[in-house]
């Protein structure tokens, strides 16, 4: 359901960006291409939550400071005059090793829920430390003891009343007035899920009339300085320069999609509807790099990229999917695939991907097993 889902959303997530390259300046047009689009990617949100939920969410593990994805999340955010924001950042805070998209949206979410418990108003507190914890029974369970970073969320709302807080990060559950309710109702369990994802804790305490607070601790890692790359706006996306794209998917409006979008970056464009189509099309004339779709009728994506070493063994190539928890997936990245690619496929996310891939050293050869 998820790959369909994210085909279909294709055209509605990738053309606004095409489409505002050839109308020139138009208020009025980029206000309906602004809405058409914003409510795309809030269903791709969607998708992705119940993605994570089911444990296949896509988490690139990197060297995150955890500062700078709060700071991030509090400026992103929408804040009424009526709220103070107090930031309480620990300075030489440690990396955590994770996923800073997906802690990114952690962090918003919380940020968010926060400010809509002060609907009269109130201050918003985000605080960051290092704590020593020594282990301790932790649902679901245990912490081990160690250094951790450690984020508090703190409202002055209206509190979560005591029959409802052991709940709140249950899917669906909600506390909010039938006419306040927004978004999927996802966003905690989500929340909950991304933190247990990473060997991390959560927990709530509220007092009625007082407040509410949550605290998320992860494990620190030793790594170099922490490091969190924004992804470019479509208007600063690098560029090709007329190297050959081979993208291949047996999805025909997937196809049309990447094309257009690759063509207008500068690139040219091969298209294959299959993976024996792609293995054929390698084996005459071998492309700089390879947009592999992973769930095909015929050969799979996993089978392709390695049918495809066997004949280039230092073929690059990057995996496009709506998910990439899969044992398929993992087979493909061990067999050589430089990256992953999230559908449905944004503009400027392929671009810097695309990028990235063609300045890496071609990949070495990998063995059969």
């Amino acid at each position: 359901i998820a790959h369909d889902f994210n085909n279909l959303l294709g055209p509605l997530v990738a053309y606004p960006d095409l489409i505002r390259s050839r109308i020139g300046s138009d208020p009025q047009l980029e206000e309906l291409l602004h809405d058409m689009e914003a409510s795309a990617r809030r269903i791709a949100e969607i998708n992705r939550e119940l993605l994570t939920l089911g444990r296949r969410g896509h988490y690139n593990l990197e060297s995150v400071d955890v500062n700078q994805l709060v700071e991030h999340a509090l400026r992103s955010s929408p804040v009424p005059p009526n709220v103070t924001i107090a930031r309480e950042l620990s300075t030489h805070l440690p990396s955590i090793s994770g996923g800073g998209a997906q802690l990114s949206r952690v962090f918003s979410n919380l940020i968010v829920n926060a400010i809509d418990a002060m609907p009269e108003g109130g201050t918003l507190t985000v605080r960051t430390q290092v704590r020593h914890i020594e282990q301790r029974d932790a649902k679901p369970r245990p912490m081990p003891r160690g250094e951790y970073v450690c984020v508090e969320v703190i409202d002055t709302g209206h509190g979560i009343p005591a029959d409802s807080i052991d709940r709140v990060f249950e899917p669906f559950f909600t506390t909010k007035k039938a006419d306040k309710r927004r978004g999927s109702g996802l966003g905690l369990a989500v929340v909950y899920s991304v933190v247990e994802d990473h060997g991390g804790r959560i927990d709530v305490t509220s007092d009625i009339g007082v407040g509410t607070t949550f605290r998320l601790c992860f494990p620190c890692v030793k790594a170099a300085p922490a490091t969190t790359e924004g992804i470019r706006p479509a208007s600063d996306a690098p560029k090709g320069q007329g190297q050959d794209i081979l993208v291949v998917d047996d999805d025909i409006m997937q196809l049309r999609i990447a094309e257009r979008m690759l063509t207008q970056l500068g690139y040219k464009v091969r298209t294959a509807e299959s993976g024996e189509k792609a293995v054929e099309m390698i084996g005459v004339t071998p492309p700089d790099l390879v947009l592999l779709d992973m769930q095909m009728s015929g050969i799979d994506g996993a089978e392709t990229m390695r049918q495809m070493r066997r004949i280039v063994p230092d073929q690059r190539a990057l995996i496009v999917s709506g998910y990439a928890g899969t044992e398929r997936v993992s087979a493909a990245l061990a067999a050589g695939a430089l990256g992953f690619v999230q559908k449905p496929l944004q503009i400027a996310s392929l671009a810097n991907a695309v990028h990235r891939a063609l300045s890496t050293a071609r990949p070495q050869t990998v063995r059969s097993q």
